[in-house]
């Protein structure tokens, strides 16, 4: 009911998986979109790690965001934290993840802050 930055919406995976990144778009008509928003993952759903970089949307289509460097993370949930929107908060959105026997890099994030 009210537009601040700072809402999020989350995805619960049903288990751990390795992300890539994440798929938004606007809602239907293009007049009630996100264009900035930063990711937060977790494995426990209680401690969260801010993904580096703010990530992009638009009024029109799908927009696709994989992390830096094609990182991949090990995370059960995932949070899309609108920072700026047109019109009014809304969005579709998804997360990328990889199968199969991608290499996690959640060292390499940690070793960054």
């Amino acid at each position: 009911k009210q537009n601040t930055a700072g809402q999020w919406i989350q995805f619960d995976l049903g288990q751990q998986r390795l992300v890539a990144g994440t798929v938004i778009q606007p809602r239907n008509g293009n007049s009630q979109y996100v264009t900035e928003y930063t990711v937060s993952t977790s494995v426990d759903g209680k401690s969260w790690t801010a993904i580096p970089g703010t990530y992009t949307g638009s009024n029109n289509g799908v927009t696709e965001n994989r992390f830096a460097g094609g990182e991949l993370i090990p995370a059960n949930f995932v949070r899309i934290i609108v920072k700026k929107w047109g019109g009014h908060i809304s969005l579709r959105a998804d997360v990328l993840i990889t199968v199969g026997k991608g290499i996690p890099v959640i060292k390499k994030i940690i070793d960054r802050s």
